[in-house]
């Protein structure tokens, strides 16, 4: 058995904490065991193979034991793991951020969130978790600005019934100011599992809405209390008049 602190900053931090690593030493293979079955060999366990004198790159896979395709660990210090990791910055660090690939999906998890990123069809970052909704190139959801942990979702298809919509995870919120604007940003720590909020863009009555829990709802107002400032935010600027057209429309 290994000791784990040899693959701090070699691979995300689920692999150094949940896992026991076992060295084969007439083959060279390391065979990662989850904590909860250390003493249990598995073909379909995470297991890294490292050549050295053939000139084959090491490789890092899981089989799984239902026939489907092999499942490859991207490295973390490539240049796939730093552009996507970029992208889900605003949600998890990378540290803590699973990305793998098979011979047709790159596939992403936050698993502290339990929320899943993949490529589709269009080459568009799909949230799995939220079927139909891809990252949008846009960062903005019209309100909360200086607020830097959030993310902002689009329809895939780019339909105008469909709103956008942005999520915002929980945790300890740290503020201060960026010049004249606020500058707010929400620390998970080492929490084992973060909670978020997913908030709707309603842009015909300007605000943002969200789930019917009091505990969302708090969350929301104090983050727009963080961030207000002198002038209103894009989002909130609606006249009563384009209020009224808009409720009469629902």
């Amino acid at each position: 058995m290994l000791d784990s602190y040899i693959f701090i900053s070699d691979f995300p931090k689920a692999f150094v904490d949940e896992y026991v690593h076992w060295l084969d030493l007439g083959t060279g293979e390391v065979e990662f065991r989850p904590v909860e079955s250390p003493w249990t060999p598995d073909p379909s366990n995470w297991r890294l193979v490292v050549h050295n004198t053939d000139g084959a790159p090491s490789l890092f896979r899981k089989i799984p034991g239902d026939g489907a395709a092999p499942v490859d660990l991207i490295d973390i210090r490539s240049a796939t793991f730093q552009m996507i990791s970029h992208l889900l910055s605003a949600l998890e660090s990378p540290e803590h951020i699973i990305i793998t690939c098979t011979l047709d999906a790159l596939e992403a998890s936050l698993s502290r969130l339990h929320l899943v990123f993949f490529v589709n069809q269009t080459s568009e970052f799909e949230c799995r978790s939220i079927p139909g909704y891809v990252i949008d190139d846009f960062q903005s959801c019209g309100t909360m600005f200086g607020l830097k942990n959030q993310l902002v979702l689009r329809p895939s298809h780019g339909s105008l019934e469909m709103p956008r919509r942005v999520i915002i995870p929980q945790g300890d919120i740290k503020f201060g100011s960026d010049g004249d604007f606020a500058s707010v940003s929400i620390q998970t720590g080492t929490a084992r599992h973060v909670q978020w909020h997913e908030y709707t863009i309603d842009t015909d009555l300007g605000r943002l809405t969200g789930n019917v829990s009091l505990h969302s709802k708090l969350y929301q107002c104090y983050l727009h209390a963080l961030t207000s400032h002198c002038l209103p935010d894009p989002l909130l600027v609606l006249s009563e008049s384009e209020r009224v057209c808009a409720l009469r429309a629902e």
